[in-house]
């Protein structure tokens, strides 16, 4: 144990690494800071330091951590999580059947906070559009490019719902923004959940795209951010893959 912790310390000079590490791996799987730190038993406020590199990591935390993840303190240290095709058992032990949970590889996580930003400084001022019509454009974003280069851009699995294509924990990643100060929520009664509208408080990083990717966002914002939800719906329903889908099942697109 000396030497890992001898290890630990030293990578504290390299500790923005291993805190965004931490946080996007908490990200890829839709939590949030409450439930891990119930579990773990440590505070929020030492969780979120933490994560924004405001705090070295004790050995200590990181055994929770690691056994949290199912992932090794050396994993943390090198900020790898390499369990193989990112299967675990689902990391909430409170749902009732235990059933194992897939998640779809979230590599480029960044990219998708980015991605979401640069939609609502296109868009969100479009009065039709809102938090479903947000995930219809994710939903579209992520065919097209399935399409075009036979493989995911976005990375996350989507549910069909009575609203149409959803990103699982698309409302957990939201949360997320707004706690980073990324995005703000707009308070008006006109308003109310589902019909959720947020501002972009920051510029997104467009550096973080290819040209060739920035050209597909662009298209789908373009054509379909003006639309409407009843339109957006009639758009997906001559998707194949989602029309086999059943309600609140996700989209087999992979």
């Amino acid at each position: 144990m000396g030497r890992i912790t001898e290890i630990l310390m030293s990578q504290q000079s390299d500790k923005p690494k291993i805190g965004r590490f931490l946080k996007e791996l908490r990200i890829k799987f839709s939590l949030n800071q409450e439930e891990i730190c119930k579990k773990i038993g440590i505070s929020r406020p030492t969780l979120n330091k933490i994560e924004n590199n405001k705090a070295e990591i004790t050995l200590l935390q990181a055994k929770k951590l690691a056994d949290f993840y199912n992932i090794t303190i050396l994993d943390i240290i090198n900020c790898e999580d390499r369990l193989e095709q990112n299967i675990r058992i689902s990391l909430n032990e409170d749902i009732d059947n235990k059933e194992e949970q897939v998640v779809i590889n979230g590599k480029r996580f960044n990219l998708l906070n980015e991605l979401i930003i640069y939609i609502f400084v296109k868009s969100s001022s479009e009065p039709t559009f809102n938090e479903i019509v947000l995930s219809y454009l994710l939903f579209f974003i992520e065919i097209e490019f399935l399409k075009e280069n036979k493989g995911p851009f976005i990375g996350l699995p989507f549910i069909k719902n009575v609203y149409g294509p959803t990103l699982l924990g698309l409302d957990k990643i939201l949360e997320e923004m707004q706690h980073d100060g990324k995005i703000e929520k707009i308070v008006s009664q006109k308003f109310k959940f589902p019909l959720q509208k947020y501002l972009p408080l920051v510029f997104p990083d467009i550096r973080i795209f290819r040209a060739d990717e920035m050209l597909l966002i662009d298209k789908i914002i373009t054509s379909l951010s003006r639309q409407s939800e009843k339109d957006l719906l009639t758009v997906v329903q001559f998707i194949d893959t989602y029309n086999k889908t059943e309600q609140f099942k996700k989209i087999k697109l992979y």
